[in-house]
């Protein structure tokens, strides 16, 4: 059963990323060993205490740095140990969409029993998406209906 989690990027990244306009085929990151072929990484950003999700990432395979170096074909790629890529034809270029109106309800499987967002006046404080965080089922069909129905937002 695939398993859905939240992957934070800082802003400034995403909007880099956002503005090539291209599909989304590989990532990186020091945590990505936590993750399986037919898993779901969702990019999450924080703007101004707003959660905003930038893509949707099906995650076809999860590779080692050497590995995707050589899927890739170049040695310049993102240092980090661990790699993922999207299933060929699958990928989507970023866009912003506004999560904030499921903050509040979204939860994780959490050892520690964290899991849920600590909200100050309504706002996320983006400290608490460091690690990548496992999305409980409803959380994650939540996330995939405001996925297909919401346009990108403008800031």
């Amino acid at each position: 059963m695939s398993q859905h989690w939240l992957s934070f990027w800082y802003t400034d990244g995403a909007e880099a990323t956002l503005r090539e306009g291209l599909p989304l085929r590989h990532i990186a990151s020091r945590q990505l060993h936590k993750v399986d072929a037919g898993d779901v990484l969702w990019i999450v950003s924080v703007v101004d205490g707003n959660l905003i999700v930038y893509n949707r990432f099906a995650v076809d395979r999860q590779v080692s740095f050497e590995e995707a170096c050589r899927i890739a074909r170049r040695n310049d790629i993102n240092a980090d140990p661990d790699h993922a890529f999207a299933p060929k034809g699958a990928a989507e270029p970023l866009r912003r969409v506004s999560a904030q109106s499921l903050a509040p309800q979204l939860r994780f499987i959490s050892p520690t029993g964290k899991d849920r967002l600590s909200l100050k006046k309504g706002r996320v404080n983006p400290l608490q998406l460091r690690t990548l965080r496992r999305l409980t089922e409803p959380s994650a069909e939540a996330l995939e209906i405001l996925w297909r129905k919401k346009p990108a937002a403008r800031f």
